[in-house]
């Protein structure tokens, strides 16, 4: 990931992070993901992202955005995002990813897909 820092010097409101990770099925790679996430809002205890991404999978592609709430130290806190499209097998697809942080370098992610 990689972090741009477009507003004032510093975590502040419209400041990104860019982002892509390997995703896997228990071991088996089965794809990738790449968006962004931008900060949207400072709270006293953290703050607020509004992140975009695509999920790309056998057959297709999945498209994800929503709020991501981070703690004051930037830890991610878990998270749904709405499962807005996608391409291919997955054009008729709608529902929601839940996220939890693993650690500092690691998201689970369930992609609960409805056609």
């Amino acid at each position: 990931e990689q972090f741009v820092d477009v507003g004032q010097e510093g975590f502040s409101q419209g400041d990104q992070i860019v982002f892509t990770s390997d995703l896997y099925a228990g071991t088996r790679k089965v794809g990738y993901d790449g968006g962004t996430c931008t900060v949207v809002r400072l709270l006293a205890d953290g703050s607020v992202l509004h992140c975009v991404g695509t999920n790309s999978l056998p057959g297709g592609q999945v498209s994800v955005q929503g709020f991501v709430p981070a703690s004051s130290t930037g830890a991610i806190q878990p998270f749904q995002l709405a499962i807005t499209g996608g391409t291919q097998r997955y054009r008729r697809a709608h529902g929601q990813v839940e996220g939890r942080a693993i650690n500092d370098a690691e998201l689970d992610l369930t992609l609960r897909i409805e056609r």
